[in-house]
């Protein structure tokens, strides 16, 4: 069952700002292994929880990807009102790799 998207909530177009492709992400957004590939079917109109979002489509720049040492990303908004403000956001997974001095993370144990 597919929930409506609820006509209090409205998406905001954000693909001008876009400049990477999910698909070219580093290591820590990369498939692996037991995925479902369901990150993969995040194209355009996705209603979640009634709520709308507009993600990017397979043809170019898909995501805004925030770069260390590279200028803020600023985002130009007409004058709105709104109660909320909504985002839709990923963080790479731990490099696999550990930083020098760190031990090693292994599974997570449930006892």
């Amino acid at each position: 069952m597919k929930t409506p998207s609820s006509p209090h909530f409205t998406p905001v177009d954000l693909k001008r700002y876009f400049n990477a492709e999910r698909a070219n992400a580093g290591e820590g957004f990369a498939a692996r292994p037991g995925d479902t590939g369901w990150i993969d079917s995040l194209r355009g109109l996705q209603t979640h929880r009634g709520m709308p979002f507009l993600f990017g489509s397979e043809i170019g720049p898909d995501v805004l990807e925030l770069r260390p040492g590279a200028p803020p990303a600023v985002i130009a908004l007409p004058p709105t009102m709104a109660s909320y403000v909504l985002f839709v956001q990923v963080a790479a997974d731990r490099p696999s790799a550990s930083p020098e001095g760190f031990g090693e993370i292994g599974r997570l144990r449930c006892l």
